[in-house]
């Protein structure tokens, strides 16, 4: 049971990468434009193809940010009141840290 509950507690940590507000494609298009060598009709239809799947996008987004209110809600029923503030902690200094990671990889070239 232990080994069950770390296992899901590890996938909820990483849980705020994958729910990242989805953006609008243009970092993406700027590396594959350096990368890529793109010609101006690839970059607009890139663009266009990014703007068509935002819609998508944002609704995922906004299901895995209920998922995970979710699931902290489940797993709070589980904690004593104790583990519920640690785990709070826990959850808060994990933003945190995906902040501050989230400001180096804006610093960083990616691709």
């Amino acid at each position: 049971m232990k080994q069950l509950i770390v296992i899901v507690f590890a996938g909820l940590m990483a849980l705020p990468a994958w729910a990242m507000p989805p953006g609008d494609g243009s970092r993406m298009l700027q590396h594959m434009e350096r990368k890529l060598d793109l010609n101006e009709e690839q970059k607009q239809q890139i663009q266009a193809i990014y703007e068509s799947k935002k819609p998508q996008m944002e609704a995922i987004h906004q299901q895995m940010q209920e998922l995970r209110a979710a699931t902290h809600a489940e797993i709070n029923k589980v904690l004593t009141e104790e583990q519920q503030k640690k785990f709070a902690a826990m959850r808060e200094k994990r933003m945190q840290r995906h902040e501050e990671m989230g400001k180096g990889h804006k610093q960083r070239e990616r691709y």
